[in-house]
């Protein structure tokens, strides 16, 4: 049995249907076809603008314990806390975590009584910066689209 799966064209799914009964003399063929992709941000307000392709971080830099400074290709120079970039992580868990209510009886653990610093910083293609934390959280890829975003409005503040 081979199973197909198309988000995208039905097409596709028949012309590959018939090909691997006719071709292959496979018994069945289950074919599959799948809900549009969620979108990332619930709330439109959340989603970066797209960043001119040409504005690019030239220099990436630690100031002080507490501070990461970028320098962009356009001239512009942001300053971003720690504390910042981890309140804005993009991954699914940490999004899923800011939606929800604030818990008035969290007891913190230890981990979260160390200051927070970046482990590493690493850049993922030419789209974005993984970070990874002193607490072993690492799945957010901050875009440049997002660091942009988010320096202007600590600038705009």
């Amino acid at each position: 049995m081979i199973l197909i799966t198309d988000c995208t064209d039905s097409t596709v799914v028949e012309d590959l249907t018939e090909h691997y009964l006719s071709v292959l003399s496979v018994s069945s063929v289950v074919k599959h076809r799948c809900n549009p992709p969620a979108p990332l941000y619930n709330d439109p307000e959340e989603m970066p603008m797209p960043l001119d392709p040409s504005i690019r971080p030239t220099v990436l830099r630690k100031e002080g314990d507490d501070r990461l400074v970028i320098d962009w290709s356009d001239g512009a120079t942001m300053c971003y806390t720690w504390q910042q970039l981890r309140d804005h992580c993009p991954c699914a868990g940490c999004r899923e975590e800011r939606q929800k209510p604030p818990d008035p009886f969290r007891v913190l653990k230890p981990s979260e009584l160390v200051p927070l610093k970046p482990v590493s910083i690493t850049p993922m293609g030419h789209y974005a910066y993984k970070i990874a934390w002193s607490d072993g959280h690492d799945t957010g890829l901050f875009s440049l689209e997002l660091l942009r975003e988010l320096g202007e409005k600590v600038k705009g503040s």
